[in-house]
């Protein structure tokens, strides 16, 4: 997967645009590195505090993300992707490394 993200990086300063919405980005980070403080998720999505913290709301609210309390340190919590959404992560891994599934073109040929 994190080949994936990596070329996903370089095709978005290849062509300017982003192709992942920040909670995508988020999401994806958090699928790599597991358990992760809200600051440097902050620093991922490079929002301002404000914006971060409506995308960290949102994320939560959908119940896509969890923060528990850090062992090491109470007074910081960790964020991590939902069980549900780390299946649904491993699904696209599976179907990545399998070579992404659908080759260019059989997409439109499957309906003829």
């Amino acid at each position: 997967m994190k080949t994936v993200v990596r070329e996903i990086d370089r095709l978005e300063g290849e062509l300017g645009v982003p192709l992942f919405t920040v909670e995508m980005e988020i999401l994806a980070f958090l699928y790599e590195n597991g358990p992760t403080a809200s600051r440097l998720l902050m620093g991922v999505s490079r929002l301002s505090p404000a914006g971060f913290h409506i995308v960290k709301k949102r994320l939560r609210d959908r119940h896509l993300i969890f923060g528990e309390k850090s062992s090491e340190d109470t007074r910081q919590t960790l964020y991590d992707i939902a069980p549900s959404v780390r299946a649904q992560f491993d699904k696209l891994a599976v179907l990545v490394g399998n070579g992404g599934g659908l080759r260019p073109g059989e997409a439109a040929n499957q309906g003829a």
